[in-house]
């Protein structure tokens, strides 16, 4: 079903509520995430257009946009408890994952009342990591083992 229709036959007429999940790879440049990023900011925009569009109807569209949340397919693959473990989440200034709990929590948020005249937000619960997270492009991409290679 197409948004359009979604939004005639069930959300015009009962007003809604929508939490989208985000990320925020979008929000700078990182190496080897192009196709996620780029989903992400378009999951960003379409939160966005939806919360103008279909606010007049009573319909609120936000997201949150979790970080590293231990538990998931996303933390095993950026290294799962060893990373953690061997200090990779320091940059992070909370200093850890997330939890599943915390991002429910969030979207719990998002969902009830007590974000009533939220709309077109995107809710990020990372620990801060996306302020202060580095990008070593150099380890992502492997260019310092190439280029030793070469010489």
């Amino acid at each position: 079903m197409q948004f359009a229709s979604i939004h005639e036959y069930a959300i015009t007429d009962h007003g809604g509520n929508i939490v989208n999940i985000s990320a925020t790879l979008a929000y700078r440049g990182q190496a080897l995430q192009v196709h996620a990023g780029s989903a992400k900011a378009a999951n960003d925009a379409m939160t966005k257009h939806l919360a103008v569009e279909w606010g007049p109807s009573g319909v609120r569209v936000n997201a949150v946009a979790p970080g590293p949340v231990s538990g998931t397919e996303g933390f095993r693959r950026l290294g799962g408890s060893g990373a953690e473990a061997a200090g990779a989440f320091q940059s992070i200034p909370l200093q850890r994952a997330g939890n599943k709990t915390e991002i429910a929590h969030c979207t719990l948020f998002l969902a009830s009342r007590a974000s009533s005249y939220m709309t077109g937000a995107i809710l990020v619960a990372d620990g801060g990591a996306w302020l202060t997270s580095s990008n070593d492009v150099s380890a992502l991409l492997g260019i310092a083992s190439s280029k030793s290679a070469k010489l």
